[in-house]
C-alpha cells in the first residue's frame, strides 16, 4: 500500500491501516519496506528494533553544487525551492559525469557536530535505500573523489 499525500510517500507500519510519512522520497510498497518511521527522526524500524539511518559517502557544500549549476548555464537561485532545484541538478550531474549516478543516491545528513550537508551516498544500512549496506570499494568511488577533491575514503554519516 502506497499513498502520496502532499508531496509525501506514506507507508503502511503495520497489519492495521495506519499510516505513517516515509523517510526518504522514493515510492515503496508495504511488501519492500514495511515498518519505516519518520524522517524527522532519522531512524527506521525493522523486527521491532529502532536503528539510526546512515549513510556512507562524501560530503558536498551547496555553495560547491551552486557553482557547479551556474557553470553548466543555470542561472543563480533566487528563491530557497529553487536553489534545492539547481543544487539537485548540479549534483545528479555530477553523479552522472563521474560514472556514480547508478550506485548512489544524494542525502542530507549531519556531522557529528550537528551540521548538515549533502552527502553523495554509496552505502546506507537502511534497507528502503536500496543501497549496499558496506563500503564502496575504490573503484566505484576513484573519479568522484578526484571531482570534489577528497583525499580518504567515503566516510559514514548520520541522517538529520
Amino acid at each position: 500500500m502506497t499513498s502520496h499525500i502532499k508531496g509525501q510517500t506514506w507507508v503502511q507500519v503495520s497489519s492495521s491501516n495506519t499510516l505513517a510519512p516515509h523517510h526518504r522520497e522514493s515510492k515503496v510498497s508495504k511488501h519492500s519496506c514495511v515498518g519505516t518511521v519518520s524522517a524527522i527522526s532519522g531512524l527506521f524500524k525493522a523486527s521491532g528494533i529502532v536503528v539510526m539511518v546512515k549513510y556512507c559517502g562524501y560530503l558536498v557544500r551547496n555553495e560547491l553544487l551552486l557553482q557547479r549549476a551556474v557553470e553548466l548555464g543555470h542561472p543563480r537561485p533566487v528563491a530557497v525551492q529553487d536553489q534545492t532545484d539547481i543544487i539537485l541538478l548540479a549534483a545528479r550531474n555530477l553523479m552522472g559525469h563521474t560514472g556514480v549516478l547508478r550506485c548512489t543516491k544524494l542525502r542530507r545528513v549531519k556531522t557529528p557536530k550537528g551540521i548538515k550537508f549533502w552527502c553523495i551516498a554509496f552505502s546506507s544500512n537502511d534497507p528502503c535505500e536500496r543501497l549496499p549496506a558496506t563500503a564502496p570499494s575504490e573503484e566505484k568511488y576513484k573519479a568522484l573523489k578526484e571531482a570534489l577533491q577528497k583525499k580518504g575514503p567515503p566516510q559514514w554519516y548520520q541522517a538529520p
